[in-house]
């Protein structure tokens, strides 16, 4: 069928699109039309999305809807209420967020999978929660009701680097960090035989001025009281470089300072 001049143009060639189950209706008893105009609006509106959660702008809600502002709000507060305030259609905060509550599991182009199992679907989702406010109601009861946890970034003390290549770098399972893998030689100094007699070499000066001394433990790895280990170390390097505020970026510029020595080839 030919459409009027004009009228093709406005038309969308492309864009999103939702599917909703033609047995939803059914669940629709008792709701006034403009709840149910207002719910399909969320649900397959602009500002709809997969999740089924976002921020609900009003504006955009008027013009979609055809409802004055007055009916607008009486619509969301009846969505909000039915068909039982556990269960209802809809769940809104004062922040603008609103949880349509079963549109992703009862999406029919996910059918089978109420779960959201799927990884793609799961990154998708993650990222829409990413984006709206973590003590928003709607999202805490959202992440309740499909299992979607907050992930909160670890702020756990690294271990000390392990043997490794000098200037090769390993990343930290908890906080994703990349940082040097340092090669760890043995604290003593290296010793060298002259005229039928063993000498120390002389060891070489430290950052901050103190020399190094050999480990009195006797087996090379130093200990706490020793200036050398490498809690001492670090802790000096800490009172010596005070723009260093967090833990974690003191961490960083010390195993910096480890690699460097490392290249230079200084033994700890």
């Amino acid at each position: 069928m030919k459409l009027p001049a004009g009228l093709d143009r406005q038309r969308p060639q492309a864009g999103r699109y939702r599917f909703i189950w033609t047995a939803s209706w059914l669940g629709l008893h008792g709701v006034s039309p403009h709840a149910r105009l207002t719910l399909r609006v969320l649900e397959t509106g602009t500002q709809s999305n997969m999740a089924g959660i976002g921020f609900a702008y009003v504006e955009a809600l008027l013009r979609e809807t055809g409802l004055t502002a007055a009916e607008l709000e009486a619509a969301l507060d009846e969505l909000g209420r039915l068909p039982t305030l556990a269960r209802s259609f809809i769940v809104r905060d004062p922040s603008g967020v609103v949880w349509v509550r079963d549109l992703l599991k009862n999406d029919p182009a996910r059918d089978g999978d109420p779960n959201i199992t799927n990884e793609k679907h799961r990154r998708a989702v993650t990222t829409t929660l990413g984006s709206l406010p973590r003590d928003s109601k709607a999202v805490r009861k959202f992440r309740e009701y499909y299992g979607f946890r907050i992930d909160t970034p670890s702020h756990r003390v690294t271990t000390p680097p392990t043997e490794g290549a000098p200037g090769a770098v390993r990343e930290t399972p908890d906080t994703g960090l990349r940082t040097p893998e340092i090669e760890h030689r043995n604290p003593e100094p290296e010793r060298e035989s002259t005229r039928g007699r063993t000498e120390a070499a002389s060891p070489p000066a430290r950052f901050g001025g103190a020399p190094a001394t050999p480990s009195s433990n006797g087996n090379g790895a130093g200990s706490e009281n020793d200036p050398n280990s490498y809690t001492a170390r670090f802790e000096q390097f800490r009172r010596e470089h005070p723009e260093h505020k967090g833990l974690l970026e003191a961490q960083r510029a010390f195993y910096a300072v480890l690699a460097d020595e490392a290249k230079a080839g200084v033994s700890p």
